[in-house]
């Protein structure tokens, strides 16, 4: 069957777009929900797990990003690193993406490891 464009068929595509634009957000909040009650839970091991990740000469961030999150660790209190990743303001959000604190979760491997 020939793939139609009418308008109906467009809006029902576009609402299944945003569908699953808005399924990936949910996901995503709550796999940094549980990475931020982790930092939260214990801080100490979530910073030095952090630096371990970032010093990771095989890690496969972004230059800037690892610049980045070496400054935050140093100087930012474990709160506003979970506010960071939780509520992202407009550039933070690739940060936030970019965090080194995959390896925290015992069910996930970092970026790295895919």
């Amino acid at each position: 069957m020939p793939f139609s464009t009418g308008k109906s068929e467009y809006a029902a595509l576009m609402a299944r777009k945003a569908a699953a634009v808005a399924a990936h957000d949910e996901r995503k909040f709550a796999h940094r929900k549980r990475i931020v009650d982790e930092i939260l839970r214990n801080p100490a091991r979530a910073i030095s797990m952090a630096h371990e990740a970032i010093a990771n000469k095989n890690a496969e961030w972004q230059q800037w990003s690892n610049k980045a999150w070496k400054e935050l660790l140093s100087t930012r209190p474990p709160q506003e690193l979970a506010d960071l990743l939780l509520h992202p303001q407009g550039h933070q959000e690739s940060l936030a993406d970019s965090h080194p604190f995959s390896g925290l979760l015992p069910d996930t491997h970092g970026r790295r490891n895919h």
